[in-house]
């Protein structure tokens, strides 16, 4: 019974550090998309603006 235990313990911490490192994956990706993405908007002439978002994905030029 305490080998259960000790077994359902390791697996719960495993589980957690596999979480985070997951989730620390997500943030520097999520930062790399970020360069590509200021890097791209300099190459075609649009400024990057500190504190505009990047992800705002809407068309520049209305659809007439």
């Amino acid at each position: 019974m305490g080998t259960f235990f000790g077994l359902l313990i390791v697996w719960a911490i495993s589980l957690v550090i596999l979480i985070l490192v997951i989730a620390q994956g997500v943030r520097v990706g999520m930062r790399w998309s970020r360069r590509d993405e200021r890097r791209e908007r300099e190459t075609a002439g649009q400024p990057y603006r500190p504190g505009e978002s990047i992800f705002n994905y809407k068309p520049q030029q209305k659809f007439k």
